[in-house]
């Protein structure tokens, strides 16, 4: 019987992983999906790095970051074996042996690991305590629930004045449901945690409410209004076409008939129009309260040449709302 190591089949790369793992002497910037194959792309790109003929990179001048500790395994392990696969083919490298010495103290590791090297080789020059440690997650989640049991107990009894015991009821009507306590503690925890993952952090809170402070202004000269007019004015181009379609095929193929579903057709164009020449919020309110969007009815029959009223009607209430 054969003692030789089985080979692992060579694995097929996109052309755009492989250009990924081939360029060289640039700035390179790959965007992709979950699940596309990044860790084993850059697990690739590093290991040819390193066993490139001509030029070669070594490990110690390397920095690999990357957001799991599943993913710093993953790397570590692969380069390993793809290191000890090179040294069969070429025993007593010198080079190759010494980048397998190296890469148990390889800079291959996650953002938070290596955020915390940089600090705790500085702690001195930001004023950080050396013995400091990273909170497990558990304990994070302890610390901010009790933190936010005391702030609300100190608003209600007066013993905080950052906002009065009114203004927390109102922010607590607009979070949650009021039936259920827990709603309002789970809403704000989450929210911090969303914020965390921002560069502003909590500050961005009150640059957005700034921003959506509406003074003098109209709800549409917000950010937020802007936004949602544009995603309006993108609705109404999308519906307003096959809606005019279906609305002139039925008074030609139905003339005197199907009353019910012209009538409803008219109301919807009725509708698109009046919000497509809306020039402020209460204009928008106002066009949904004069052309409520009804129910379907009468489409049964219809001659096929027409646009699928039923279902594009459908579309436009669930995207309306």
């Amino acid at each position: 019987m054969s003692n030789e190591k089985p080979k692992t089949p060579e694995r097929s790369w996109t052309r755009e992983q492989r250009a990924a793992i081939d360029i060289r002497n640039r700035t390179l910037l790959v965007s992709a999906a979950a699940g596309s194959g990044k860790t084993a792309t850059l697990t690739e790109r590093i290991i040819r790095s390193i066993l490139d003929d001509k030029n070669p990179t070594e490990l110690s001048n390397m920095l690999v970051v990357t957001f799991t500790t599943a993913a710093v395994a993953e790397l570590k392990e692969r380069i390993e074996s793809a290191l000890k696969d090179a040294l069969e083919r070429d025993p007593g490298n010198p080079r190759l042996e010494r980048q397998l010495l190296m890469l148990p103290g390889a800079r291959i590791s996650t953002i938070d690991s290596f955020c915390s090297d940089i600090l705790r080789a500085n702690c001195e020059r930001v004023g950080l305590n050396p013995g400091y440690r990273i909170a497990e997650e558990a304990e994070s989640e302890l610390i901010a629930e009790n933190v936010f049991r005391e702030l609300t107990e100190n608003i209600y009894f007066g013993r905080d004045d950052a906002v009065s015991p009114r203004e927390l009821e109102e922010l607590t009507e607009c979070l949650a449901d009021v039936r259920n306590q827990d709603d309002f503690r789970i809403t704000v925890l989450k929210l911090y945690r969303d914020l965390q993952s921002t560069v502003a952090g909590v500050e961005l809170i009150g640059k957005m409410a700034n921003d959506y402070d509406l003074g003098n202004r109209d709800f549409l000269d917000t950010p937020m209004g802007v936004w949602a007019k544009n995603e309006l004015s993108a609705l109404i181009k999308h519906y307003l076409p096959p809606l005019k379609e279906a609305a002139e095929g039925l008074d030609l193929l139905y003339p005197g008939k199907r009353d019910s579903i012209k009538a409803t057709v008219r109301g919807d164009l009725a509708l698109l129009h009046a919000l497509e020449d809306a020039e402020s919020f209460d204009g928008i309110r106002t066009a949904f309260a004069d052309y409520p969007l009804g129910n379907t009815k009468g489409t049964g029959g219809l001659d096929t040449s027409l646009p699928p009223i039923s279902s594009l009607r459908s579309s436009m209430k669930e995207e309306l709302g």
